[in-house]
């Protein structure tokens, strides 16, 4: 009887231990379940935002795009032969006034195109480096001063890629090329705000996303000991059953001996009698 008290109180144990630690998993998991509807409300928000900003680019990039095809199209032999010109056409000088401007050359707007010329010259003697310029340019980061001075000068109405082509190749590409940067630019400030707000919803998703694999990890952590603690009390239980199987065995057995004993006493008892009424 003593082993089955012992295998009860073990088992009370660890039946109030399951209790506590099944209570604080439903707690974690009661917190993931805020987290992932939180999570799932900022993806909506990021997916909303994402939608709206793309949409809104979508009429800019066909510009960037144009303007990165223009250049892929221009060598240093181009470059070459535009500096090379002798008496290069006015419209010539103008793209190569729009083109320093955008580079952010500092260039007095009302400087002579001969001025403005010489120093295009000077600088595309490196045709290598010029032509590096112009495909590494950040097309979202033209200055706002500089985007004023640049769509004074395309204002000219011979600054168009057609009638550039009539001039030098070079030219022509260089044209094109500042038509289509200048207009993407233009539409990416107006969208802009939209933009910071997708990558705003983004960084937030990213957040809530780590927050919920952090809770989630923790439920996971205390489900996996709650099932071992309910697999130990399962075993618990069946020991404390076999112990206490055993122990009504016994007990049967015991009161089975007693009452075989006490009738052998009364059969004892009647057999003096008979011996002595004899």
């Amino acid at each position: 009887m003593v082993e089955v008290g012992k295998r009860k109180a073990e088992t009370d144990i660890l039946i109030a231990k399951v209790g506590e630690e099944s209570a604080a998993a439903q707690v974690e998991q009661d917190a993931a379940t805020v987290e992932e509807k939180a999570t799932n409300q900022a993806a909506d928000n990021a997916n909303r935002a994402k939608q709206i900003a793309e949409k809104e680019l979508s009429e800019a990039l066909p510009a960037l795009e144009a303007a990165k095809e223009a250049v892929n199209c221009l060598k240093k032999n181009h470059i070459g032969e535009m500096k090379g010109l002798g008496t290069p056409p006015p419209l010539v000088q103008l793209t190569a006034k729009v083109t320093l401007t955008l580079l952010g050359e500092k260039i007095n707007m009302n400087e002579d195109l001969d001025k403005v010329w010489k120093k295009a010259c000077s600088i595309m003697n490196n045709p290598a480096k010029f032509l590096d310029q112009i495909l590494a340019f950040n097309a979202e980061a033209i200055d706002d001063s500089v985007l004023v001075n640049v769509k004074k000068l395309m204002e000219d109405p011979g600054y168009t890629s057609e009638k550039m082509k009539t001039q030098n190749y070079a030219a022509m590409i260089l044209c094109t090329w500042s038509i289509n940067i200048v207009k993407f630019n233009s539409i990416f400030k107006m969208v802009k705000p939209l933009v910071e707000s997708k990558n705003a919803a983004q960084e937030e998703l990213d957040t809530k996303n780590k927050q919920l694999a952090i809770v989630l990890e923790k439920v996971r952590l205390l489900n996996e000991k709650v099932t071992a603690l309910k697999s130990q009390l399962c075993e618990a239980e069946s020991e404390k059953q076999a112990v206490e199987d055993d122990a009504a065995q016994c007990e049967a057995k015991l009161a089975a001996a007693i009452k075989l004993v006490n009738g052998l006493s009364g059969e004892n008892k009647r057999w003096k009698i008979l011996v002595k009424e004899l």
